[in-house]
């Protein structure tokens, strides 16, 4: 089996139907770089055959040319594969440019391969799945791979040749922000706090500024809805780890060994953080949601702000029901409104959505971009705000734009804040414990309605 790499310096003519970038024919292999994976030619010059083992992510990395490819003038790259099992599995194929391992210097798109099935897997140079990911550099294309998540058995997969396909456009990595904005300083207007940064007939609905020593127990629970903590993290929720004090509110972190909430018939954390949640308490649907806050830096830690549905008691259903992002009883939705890895470093969030089934299975939907960038203030204090509207997201720092996202599938449901400290699932697997005791000191918490919509902001 002969595998020929194409000629990098080739012209690039962005109006053809698509630009092959190798070229499978009979011979000595060359160039193909499988792992846990056998390859041999397929029944025709063009299509490999590749029996990838069980377990972990199986792979085959095609060749490039010693400098890179320059596919500036296209839109991606496509792969035809073929599920030759009788089983589903799920696949992937990445793309990279040449870069710090914890940047996550590629573009990965991924698919559920149905048995016996044919499909096209197209790579979107800057997106994941349809969503904004790493600013990948098309003329700097150094790699390039299909894998295997996770296969339960060993699967025989069909490939035919890697094609660069369609025309290059600004849109399909339009951008808000760079990663130059995190040396830019920011000096905030000084409306900010006061107003939403849209224009509108804005009416206050919460103004949670933390004045007094106490929480507002009429807003706010220190508890999850669903108790806890969840499996894969690795934090437990105290309602002693939740501080008012000095106008703000901390959320303490510490090494501090025990059972959620204190509670001996709970799971055992040996870390203790601390959280927020209006659930039961405070929701609404629509309008303008914002954070004022300092941001933790030791690492392992992935402090967020999310709105997560809330149907009401009223509506008689269960706790799940009443919280879940499937389409029930209206559009469920979960909505970032901010997060942030530690392991960033500062000028770095992410903005998210998650819909339509429940996390980690191939039903749910996601929205979002994880690499959102802002400039440093004086103090360090930044906002961070969401415009919730029945047709668009809009994601906003400092009252600078940083995001947006137009969908039907918005929720449609009222939604209660969440303020959470997860560990061990997003961010790095180990906390780096000489950083701890830490704190995530939250300014205030203000959200804002249209003045038509005021009987779509509500209390329990």
């Amino acid at each position: 089996m002969l595998v020929v790499l194409l000629d990098s310096k080739s012209e690039l003519n962005a109006e053809q139907s698509g630009l092959s970038l190798l070229s499978i024919s009979e011979g000595q292999g060359q160039g193909l770089m499988p792992y846990r994976a056998e390859v041999k030619l397929g029944e025709s010059d063009a299509t490999l055959l590749v029996s990838f083992e069980a377990g972990g992510y199986p792979r085959i990395s095609f060749p490039c040319p010693d400098q890179g490819w320059d596919l500036s003038a296209y839109r991606g790259i496509e792969l035809e594969v073929t599920n030759l099992e009788k089983k589903p599995v799920r696949c992937g194929l990445r793309v990279d440019n040449p870069g710090d391992e914890a940047e996550h210097f590629w573009n990965t798109e991924t698919r559920l391969l149905e048995p016996g099935k044919t499909v096209k897997i197209r790579s979107v140079f800057g997106q994941n799945n349809g969503r904004p990911a790493y600013r990948l550099d098309a003329s700097r294309i150094t790699a390039y791979q299909f894998f295997l998540i996770s296969p339960k058995e060993a699967v025989a997969i069909r490939l035919g040749e890697p094609r660069a396909y369609g025309v290059a456009s600004e849109e399909q990595s339009r951008r808000f922000s760079e990663p130059e904005d995190r040396q830019r300083s920011i000096e905030p207007e000084d409306w900010l706090g006061d107003r939403p940064p849209v224009k509108g007939d804005w009416v206050q609905t919460l103004n949670e500024d933390f004045e007094t020593n106490t929480l507002n127990d009429s807003v706010w629970s220190t508890r999850l809805a669903m108790i806890g903590p969840p499996r894969e993290e690795t934090q437990r929720y105290r309602d002693e780890n939740v501080v008012v004090a000095d106008g703000q509110v901390s959320l303490i972190v510490e090494q501090n060994p025990g059972h959620q909430y204190d509670d001996p018939t709970l799971p055992e954390r040996d870390l203790a953080a601390g959280m927020l949640s209006s659930y039961d308490l405070w929701k609404q649907q629509y309008g303008y949601f914002e954070i004022r806050a300092k941001m933790p830096t030791a690492i392992g830690l992935g402090p967020t702000l999310s709105l997560i549905p809330d149907r009401g008691a009223e509506s008689g259903l269960n706790m799940h029901e009443r919280r879940t992002s499937h389409d029930f009883n209206g559009q469920g939705m979960e909505m970032d409104v901010v997060y942030h890895l530690t392991e960033w470093g500062a000028g770095r969030v992410g903005i998210s959505t998650r819909w339509g089934g429940p996390a980690g299975t191939h039903i749910q939907k996601q929205w979002g971009d994880r690499y959102v960038y802002h400039g440093p203030t004086n103090d360090g204090w930044h906002t961070y705000g969401m415009l919730w509207e029945p047709d668009r997201l809009v994601w906003y720092i400092d009252g600078i734009k940083k995001g947006e996202w137009h969908s039907d599938a918005i929720a449609n449901v009222p939604c209660y804040i969440l303020v959470t400290m997860p560990m061990g699932k997003l961010a790095t697997k180990e906390v780096a414990l000489e950083q701890l005791p830490t704190s995530w000191d939250i300014d205030y918490i203000r959200v804002w309605q249209q003045a038509d919509r005021v009987t779509l902001s509500m209390s329990e």
